[in-house]
């Protein structure tokens, strides 16, 4: 007679072999990167109320809005498009312009329009912003996440960040209902740049200046003008 075979782990004849894993035991997957963004979109298509004249061109250090915007952005080594809806007054300038559409009176309709255009992420900048520097353009034009937006001198900036084409479809969508711009971005998960990130860059409080005003423009003289050396001065997390 054949000699018994012994039992074979992970039958029921081996009674100290763990249970095999169940099918859905899973791990999560991380989120998959996104690519470096090349592009950035300068919005300069919104109504100035505030400022009663279209903000795109009134005139810092001598220099119209748009025309800082564009040689922070290709300081940072990217593209600058200047998105706008085609009644909005710009000055002249050389970058490309992308339009938007007339109706919704909306900031997230310019990003939306910007995302649908590019098929791919961009940064996004608005034209009221002037000392934003160029080295941090280049940090979040290479963060790996789908939405980051920057937090800085006491509040959140939802419209300078980086955005994916995955989210333009809710970003229209909220410029239709209009929805507040703050509260969409962290609806849709948005990561934050702070702290130590916006420090390596200078002080948050000076280059996140906002120009909506005529009174602005004097806090804007006051700060001196972004470092075009700057780019790429903080890594993005690896």
């Amino acid at each position: 007679m054949a000699a018994p075979r012994p039992p074979v782990p992970g039958t029921a004849s081996a009674p100290d072999a763990a249970p095999p894993a169940a099918p859905d035991a899973v791990p999560p997957r991380a989120p998959a990167a996104t690519p470096p963004a090349a592009v950035v979109a300068i919005l300069a298509g919104g109504r100035s109320r505030r400022m009663g004249t279209p903000k795109a061109g009134v005139l810092l250090d001598g220099r119209p809005l748009l025309e800082h915007a564009v040689a922070a952005v290709r300081s940072a080594g990217l593209i600058p498009v200047v998105v706008a809806k085609d009644d909005s007054l710009l000055p002249r300038t050389d970058a490309e312009r992308w339009g938007e559409p007339a109706e919704p009176r909306h900031p997230l309709a310019g990003v939306a329009a910007a995302l649908g255009r590019a098929g791919v992420p961009v940064v996004v900048l608005p034209v009221d912003l002037p000392r934003v520097p160029p080295g941090l353009l280049a940090h979040l034009a290479a963060r790996p996440e789908p939405l980051v937006v920057v937090e800085g001198a006491g509040r959140l900036h939802p419209l300078l960040g980086r955005f994916d084409p995955r989210h333009a479809p809710a970003l229209a969508q909220a410029a239709a209902e209009g929805a507040p711009v703050v509260r969409t971005v962290r609806a849709l998960g948005a990561v934050t740049v702070d702290g130590d990130v916006l420090a390596a860059f200078g002080d948050p409080a000076a280059y996140l200046v906002n120009v909506n005003r005529p009174e602005d423009l004097d806090s804007a003289r006051d700060t001196a003008p972004p470092d075009s050396g700057a780019a790429g001065a903080a890594a993005p997390p690896g």
